[in-house]
Formats: structure tokens, sequence, C-alpha cells
């Protein structure tokens, strides 16, 4: 990636928050990725999702002058059947819901992604290969997204979320963990491929 992109940290003054830009030394394409993690809202680590929106938020509004952005992330917010599209003003592609509870998080997220003209990839490709980002005995949920702006939508052309015991069977990496060391049944990680394709 270095060798096609000059790359430059944006921002990480707010824990659990990572802004990269990456621009193609040759075209100047200019791509924002941010890495996301907000603790759960009930963990006593748990921390205001309105002002970690807001952050973020900023952050876009400051370097809004991009062609690209990528979100994703573990932002434990369930979304449900909440619209994260404004509807009869977006024209984007119906998004699936396999998970129909909210969280105050949720709605939170649903307000940034509103203001910010975003939304997220999760439940707008293929139905097979998508599904709960985590699952724990207090049951399944989709918490962990992918998001971009909406008319970069287009920019991709599927989804995958992979359990992290798939990821590591298939490229066989049992040996780098340690003995005492499991890996989650189903927890699963967000992949946004395709991009360009």
């Amino acid at each position: 990636i270095s060798e096609e992109f000059y790359c430059k940290i944006l921002d990480k003054s707010v824990d659990g928050i990572l802004i990269v830009l990456f621009e193609h030394r040759v075209s100047g394409f200019r791509l924002i990725i941010c890495v996301c993690y907000l603790p759960p809202e009930h963990s006593r680590w748990g921390r205001d999702s309105v002002s970690f929106f807001a952050h973020l938020l900023n952050q876009l509004y400051t370097h809004e002058n991009i062609d690209a952005c990528i979100m994703a992330g573990d932002l434990n917010a369930i979304i449900g059947k909440l619209s994260d599209v404004i509807d009869g003003v977006d024209e984007v592609r119906a998004r699936k819901v396999i998970d129909d509870k909210t969280n105050q998080h949720g709605t939170t997220f649903i307000e940034f992604l509103h203001e910010s003209s975003m939304c997220v990839l999760n439940g707008r490709f293929d139905e097979q290969y998508d599904t709960f980002t985590s699952v724990s005995t207090k049951g399944s949920a989709v918490v962990d997204y992918i998001v971009t702006l909406k008319d970069k939508l287009d920019m991709f052309s599927h989804l995958s979320v992979e359990s992290w015991g798939d990821i590591i069977n298939r490229e066989q990496l049992k040996h780098v963990l340690k003995a005492r060391c499991l890996p989650p049944e189903r927890g699963g990680v967000g992949w946004g491929g395709g991009i360009g394709g």
C-alpha cells in the first residue's frame, strides 16, 4: 500500500477512533478510513455515544474534500429496523434487517449516518454472506459495521461477515494462538470488498 499511497494519520485524539488518509501517489485519489470502537453502553467503560459520533462528524466535516470515506468497527450499536437513509430522499438500495432490536448507541448512530450522508453496507448485499457480528450466551446481534458515503455505495460489490473461527481455520492460524486462547465460536467481523468492482 505504501508504494501506491501516501498515508497520514489525521486523528487519534479520542480513544476508540483512528482516522487515516490514503492519497494515491499518481491519481491523487483521497480515501479516508476511520477505524472505530465504542464500548457497550452499559459497560463500566461505556462512553457518551453522542460525543463519540459528534467527534466523528466533526472530523468528516473538517476533511470533506475527499473522494471516498470508509468507516469500520465495533460500535456496539444495534440499529434494528431504524432507517439509515432518509426515505423519499436517498436513492439507496434497501437494507435487509436480520436483527430487529435497537439500543441507544444505535439511535445515536442512525442520527450520525443521517447527518454525515453515510449508510451501512451490512444487509445491502448477498444475504448468504450477511449474518450476526456478535453471538454470545446473551444472544445474537449486529454491532459491527462497515459504513460509506451514500453516493459512493456503488464502489462496493459485496460484503461478507465471517467468524473469527472461520478466518483462523481458513488462514491456518491456530498455531499462533496460545494454548489457553480460544477464538470465539461465532463472534464475527464484517469485511467489505470489491471496491471499484
